[in-house]
């Protein structure tokens, strides 16, 4: 793409770009108007609440610690 010149590539790289923002934007109008409330009318999504999302995301973050350094 470089060969054909910097503005036409800069064109082309903006065109696939605003393709791909339609197309999640289309993915989550179609996913909202099928489940309008997501997962959350299900009991067993979060069956620890915020606590439970909070130690997830702590155990993540401090686990990935003892391969690298933080």
């Amino acid at each position: 793409m470089l060969l054909i010149g910097m503005k036409v590539a800069g064109k082309i790289n903006t065109f696939f770009s605003l393709v791909q923002v339609v197309a999640l934007f289309a993915i989550a109008i179609i996913a909202i108007a099928h489940m309008p409330f997501g997962p959350f009318t299900y009991p067993e999504f979060m069956p620890n609440g915020w606590s439970g999302i909070f130690a997830a995301a702590a155990l993540i973050a401090f686990g990935r610690c003892k391969w690298k350094p933080c």
